[in-house]
C-alpha cells in the first residue's frame, strides 16, 4: 500500500484519524509513535462521564471507508453494528414545532400556497441556471439565493444560519454546510419530487424526497454503511482501536507539546517536544499531521494564521426517559426552529443494540448557550 522505505514514523495527533493512521502504518512495517498535546486521547471517541456513567460526546456515527485494509482495522476493534442503505443514518427535523421523522431536510410543505407557488418557481428558475457547488469562497447568502431562490432564503435559511452560527450568511462560508444538512428542501410531493429527481441533476441536487424510508436506491449515492459499538459508547470501540495499539507496540506520548518544527532543505530534520519540565528532540524518518493543519503551517511558514473558526458555546444535556420517546427510527433530528437555543437532539437507543435491549431510554440534547 505505501511505496516508503520502512522507517520511524511520527504520527501527530491522537484522535481518531491519528490512531487509526498509526494502527496501518504499524501493520504496513513501519515503527510508530503518537504524539497528543492534551491528557486524553481519541478525541470525539472519548467519553464523557456523568453522575458515574459514560456517555458519548454528542452524536457521531463513524462510517466504514471502502478501503479494506482501514476498516479491517475497526471491524476488529470490537463489536460492532453494521447498518447500510436506507438505514445508514436516519435522521430528521424540528420545524414550527413539528418532529418530521420522514426527512433530514426542512419541510416547507405547510407554508401558505401562495408562498409556495412562489418558493417552487425560484426554486425551478434557479435550477435552470446551472449547479451550485459549496466552496470556501462562496458564502451561504450568495449559495441560497443561486441554488433555492431569495423567498426561502429570507423567510427560512437566514433565520437558520443565525441560530447555528451566530453570524449573518453572508459571513459563512458554504462549506459549514457540510456540518448542518441543508443542501435540500421539501416542497413536493413524492410523486413529483421524485419525477423532478429522475429528470434532472439539478433538481436531485436541490429536492428532498418527503420519505427518506421509502427513497429509491438510486438516490442514495454514499453506500458506505455506518458503523456503531455494539455495546453504548464510542470509548468501547476506541479502547477496542488502543488494544491494537498495545498489540502493534505503538507508543503513544500524552500531554506533549511541539514547541519547535526544524527543517533544512525543505525536509524536517528534528522536532522538539515539551512535556511538563522535560524536553526532548526527535528525528523521525516521516512525520504524519493529523492535528488541526493551521498549527501546522505556524510551526513551517512566517505567514503565521489563527483558528480558521472560532467555536461557539456549547452544552450537551443528557436526559433519562422512564418510557421510550415518541419516536421512530431516526438517529437523530436537527432543530430548525429559531426561537430556541437547541441544535440537535439524538436518541442513542435507536443506534445501540444494548440500550433498546435493556430497555435504557435516553436522549442527548445539544444546544448554544451565552456565557462561560
Amino acid at each position: 500500500m505505501f511505496k516508503l522505505k520502512k522507517g520511524d514514523i511520527t504520527v501527530i495527533g491522537a484522535g481518531i484519524n491519528g490512531i487509526v493512521t498509526a494502527i496501518l502504518l504499524s501493520k504496513e512495517g513501519f515503527k510508530v509513535e503518537i504524539i497528543e498535546s492534551s491528557e486524553k486521547i481519541g478525541g470525539q471517541f472519548s467519553a464523557i462521564n456523568v453522575l458515574n456513567s459514560k456517555f458519548d460526546r454528542g452524536l457521531y456515527i463513524p462510517q466504514l471507508t471502502g478501503i479494506k485494509k482501514i476498516d479491517d482495522i475497526f471491524l476488529n476493534a470490537c463489536p460492532l453494528t453494521i447498518n447500510s442503505g436506507i438505514n445508514k443514518d436516519p435522521a430528521g427535523h424540528i420545524l414550527s414545532n413539528h418532529h418530521n421523522e420522514l426527512s433530514l431536510f426542512p419541510d416547507v410543505r405547510n407554508l401558505k400556497i401562495d408562498l409556495l407557488n412562489i418558493v417552487k418557481k425560484e426554486l425551478i428558475e434557479a435550477s435552470e441556471n446551472g449547479d451550485i457547488n459549496t466552496s470556501p469562497s462562496l458564502n451561504l447568502e450568495n449559495y441560497f439565493n443561486s441554488k433555492f431562490g431569495k423567498t426561502i432564503n429570507k423567510n427560512l435559511y437566514k433565520n437558520i444560519c443565525r441560530k447555528y452560527w451566530g453570524i449573518d450568511a453572508s459571513q459563512i462560508s458554504s462549506n459549514a454546510l457540510k456540518v448542518v444538512h441543508l443542501k435540500r428542501i421539501n416542497c413536493f410531493e413524492e410523486k413529483e419530487a421524485l419525477n423532478l429527481k429522475r429528470s434532472s441533476k439539478r433538481f436531485d441536487d436541490r429536492i428532498a424526497f418527503p420519505n427518506q424510508f421509502k427513497i429509491p436506491d438510486e438516490f442514495i449515492f454514499d453506500k458506505k454503511p455506518s458503523i456503531y459499538p455494539k455495546e453504548y459508547g464510542l470509548f468501547n470501540l476506541l479502547n477496542g482501536l488502543l488494544k491494537i495499539c498495545k498489540e502493534e507496540n505503538i507508543k503513544i506520548r500524552k500531554a506533549t507539546k511541539i514547541s519547535s518544527i526544524n527543517i533544512n532543505n525543505r525536509k524536517i530534520t528534528s522536532i522538539n517536544l515539551t512535556y511538563g519540565n522535560e524536553g526532548k528532540v526527535i528525528n523521525p524518518d516521516y512525520l504524519v499531521w493529523t492535528a488541526p493543519s493551521h498549527i501546522l503551517h505556524n510551526f513551517i511558514f512566517d505567514n503565521k494564521i489563527a483558528y480558521p473558526d472560532k467555536s461557539l458555546n456549547h452544552i450537551t444535556t443528557f436526559i433519562k426517559t422512564k418510557s421510550k420517546p415518541k419516536v421512530n427510527k431516526v438517529y437523530w433530528s436537527w432543530d430548525y426552529d429559531s426561537l430556541n437555543d437547541i441544535i440537535r437532539v439524538s436518541f442513542p437507543y435507536n443506534y445501540c443494540q444494548e440500550l433498546n435491549k435493556n430497555k435504557d431510554y435516553f436522549m442527548l440534547i445539544e444546544s448554544h448557550f451565552e456565557g462561560e
